[in-house]
């Protein structure tokens, strides 16, 4: 399809068409903070993956989104789109939080497919991992994977051929879990 997927600092995730003559159309917006509860910020930092009909998005406002596009053509052959909201998580969890002392907990890491996960990290210094296996059938996303560094994990996910996680986080609340856990962890999601 010729469309363009991007989020922006004005707090809108885009889905633009290409095809048309002489220049591009916003088909479809969402707000970051269109759901919530929301913590620290409202820009789309990360770009969204694309799996079959579905886009799968992190959110500044600190949420997890998958978003079911209903790709289509039109009868003048212009491509179209109809998007909904299937699953929206917050991506943060109290335990994080006090042992922060702040509230920051955005999302500005791309995220990364393994077999049907998708994983992607937080300024909370949480790694998550959402199992998607069951969106096809209208199943929710679950938490699969949950892995606390206490750094800004800004940096997108790298994952090998063995589904090991390499995350890189600056560490920007210094103590003991901090100089436990490094700036680059290879993590194993099993």
């Amino acid at each position: 399809y010729p469309l363009v997927y991007a989020g922006s600092r004005d707090d809108l995730l885009r889905v633009i068409a290409l095809d048309r003559t002489g220049q591009s159309e916003v088909l479809w917006t969402l707000d970051s903070e269109s759901i919530c509860p929301c913590l620290w910020n409202d820009d789309w930092d990360s770009s969204p993956i694309i799996i079959g009909d579905y886009m799968i998005e992190g959110s500044e406002s600190s949420r997890f989104w998958v978003i079911k596009l209903n790709r289509s053509y039109d009868a003048a052959g212009l491509v179209q789109v109809a998007p909904e909201v299937v699953f929206s998580d917050q991506v943060w969890d109290q335990e994080a939080l006090s042992a922060n002392g702040d509230d920051h907990a955005s999302v500005e890491s791309s995220v990364t497919i393994v077999d049907d996960v998708a994983y992607f990290g937080t300024s909370a210094g949480l790694i998550w991992g959402y199992d998607l296996s069951g969106i096809d059938e209208g199943r929710a996303p679950t938490r699969a994977f949950r892995f606390y560094t206490s750094g800004d994990n800004d940096p997108s996910i790298v994952a090998d051929d063995e589904g090991m996680l390499y995350v890189a986080g600056e560490n920007d609340r210094p103590g003991p879990r901090a100089e436990e856990v490094g700036q680059l962890t290879k993590l194993d999601p099993s």
